[in-house]
């Protein structure tokens, strides 16, 4: 996914009730643990208001959110296909 590809992701979610958070720290990678974390919270991301990743590459947290997101009612089939 590019940069680009990346913004639209963000815009297309944030337009459908979604804020997203991207983090990458680095204390927990110092202490070998998982440095990228990536949050969806808002209306759109269903009755627990929250889904959260933390792993070693953004796109793993990204793959795994989305894929959670999907899970949650409302229409995901605009997201692509190679998150």
């Amino acid at each position: 996914m590019t940069g680009m590809d990346l913004a639209r992701l963000m815009e297309g979610l944030g337009t459908r009730g979604v804020s997203v958070l991207v983090k990458f720290d680095e204390e927990r990678l110092a202490d070998n643990g998982d440095p990228w974390t990536a949050v969806l919270t808002g209306p759109g991301v269903g009755p627990n208001g929250f889904i959260r990743y933390d792993g070693d590459t953004l796109p793993e947290c990204l793959y795994v959110v989305l894929n959670k997101l999907c899970d949650q009612p409302g229409d995901w089939s605009w997201l692509p296909d190679d998150f």
